[in-house]
């Protein structure tokens, strides 16, 4: 996940397991994911998915992270399924890497330092 203004710019992979869905996927084409991941961001704002592939989707969502002073403020939202692994990396190239997680929490980042912390949800 990095970041464009208040809005978000996402990178999906993923992996299909099974015959069934490999062989589903290859009559109706990489846009059946397409309803598993509005699923998936379902609680974030106004998404888009900009393009999707066999392995591949990028999404934008809107209102996700507030710039104030220096600092990012992520907001927390809860995502559909349980993600492996979540990169975000903020506007100046700060990474936070989290694994095995079902939803954001609230994450606040100082400019041009390497502090964040998590608030409650």
């Amino acid at each position: 996940m990095t970041f464009d203004g208040e809005g978000a710019n996402i990178t999906v992979e993923y992996r299909i397991d099974g015959l069934f869905a490999k062989l589903y996927l290859l009559l109706i084409g990489p846009d059946a994911a397409r309803q598993k991941l509005e699923d998936v961001f379902a609680d974030f704002s106004d998404i888009e998915i900009t393009d999707i592939s066999w392995n591949k989707a990028n999404i934008t969502a809107n209102d996700v992270i507030t710039y104030d002073d220096g600092i990012y403020h992520i907001h927390a939202f809860n995502l559909g399924q349980n993600v492996d692994k979540l990169h975000i990396i903020f506007p100046n190239g700060y990474e936070i890497r989290l694994e095995d997680v079902n939803a954001t929490r609230p994450i606040v980042h100082k400019n041009n330092t390497q502090f964040f912390m998590f608030l409650p949800a």
